[in-house]
This record gives C-alpha cells, sequence and structure tokens, in this order.
C-alpha cells in the first residue's frame, strides 16, 4: 500500500489538478490516464470557430469548470489539442458522473484503496 497524500494544488492554473506527496517530494498529476466510461447517449457537440484549437471552453460550457477539459481530450483520443481541435469535428462530452468515477478510481489506485 502507497503511503501518498492526495491533496488539490492551490497554485496551479488547472485548480483541480492533484499533487502527491511523498516524504517530503511533491509529485504532479495523475500517474495514469483515467478510463472514462461511456454509455453510448453521450452528448456530442461540435466544434466552432471560436473552440479552435481549444477544449477549455467547451469544458466550461457543458460542466461550469474549464479544468475538465482533458476528459473531452481523453474520450476523443485528441493527442494536441491546438493542432486537432479545428471548426466541424464532433466531439463526444463525457457525463461528469463517469469522469468523476474515473478520478476517483486513479485516486483510490495511488492511495492503496483500490
Amino acid at each position: 500500500m502507497a503511503d501518498f497524500k492526495l491533496e488539490m494544488s492551490t497554485t496551479s492554473f488547472f485548480r483541480k489538478t492533484q499533487l502527491l506527496t511523498k516524504g517530503g517530494s511533491v509529485f504532479f498529476g495523475l500517474w495514469r490516464v483515467p478510463t472514462i466510461y461511456l454509455d453510448g447517449d453521450e452528448k456530442k457537440v461540435r466544434v466552432t470557430e471560436r473552440d479552435r484549437g481549444r477544449l477549455d471552453g467547451i469544458a466550461f460550457r457543458e460542466y461550469g469548470d474549464r479544468t475538465l477539459f482533458p476528459a473531452i481530450q481523453i474520450v476523443n483520443k485528441i493527442d494536441h489539442v491546438p493542432s486537432h481541435v479545428k471548426p466541424g469535428m464532433v466531439l463526444v462530452i463525457p457525463k461528469r458522473a463517469r469522469i468523476d468515477q474515473a478520478l476517483q478510481e486513479v485516486s483510490e489506485g495511488v492511495s492503496g484503496g483500490g
């Protein structure tokens, strides 16, 4: 069982990014990419010119939280947001509950709970 402490970053632009601490050392971010399960009835949105090269605005409109854009990126298998998010493309928007579930599973795996 790992003895990591999970805490939220207060200085990061991405406010909800986890900082992992162990023995006085700080590790930034998640240890593995979360698996976000889809139910098959997720909302789909078309990228507009305003959203070109960005997912944070879409995340804010869909979830009220810009920091959740990586969930959209993961589900849509987007490697490089600035060059791959183009007007006209259709994105699957994962349900917030599924994002929360995936992050909880990652957190439990890091802290030794799962």
